[in-house]
């Protein structure tokens, strides 16, 4: 069986950061992400990121731009920017909406 090199998760418009579950899931030798605070605004992509390596449920932080090709700011009051691309509309013939909620942000 092949080794993942790394593993992602994303927290939407929560803050990035581990949690319990994550600490608790993680007990692999590799990489760690997670993504939050998502929200599209004036044509980019905000986020906040958090990215550490673990081994055995041990783990250290890393700047994501040590193993990302980026400029991303992992400080907690920073949002990180990336263009936003929209989807080819040719995509929504091949998806297929199971169920449909709606999320206020008041924020």
């Amino acid at each position: 069986m092949p080794t993942l090199p790394l593993t992602y998760r994303h927290h939407n418009t929560m803050s990035a950061y581990f949690s319990s579950v994550d600490n608790a899931d993680e007990l692999g030798t590799m990489l760690f992400g997670v993504i939050g605070r998502i929200k599209k605004a004036s044509g980019t992509i905000r986020f906040d990121i958090r990215t550490r390596a673990g081994v055995a449920g041990k783990f250290i932080p890393l700047l994501p731009e040590v193993w990302i090709d980026c400029d991303y700011d992992s400080l907690d009051e920073s949002w990180n920017l990336i263009p936003y691309t929209p989807y080819p509309e040719k995509w929504k013939s091949r998806v297929t909406i199971l169920s449909r909620s709606e999320v206020i942000d008041n924020a």
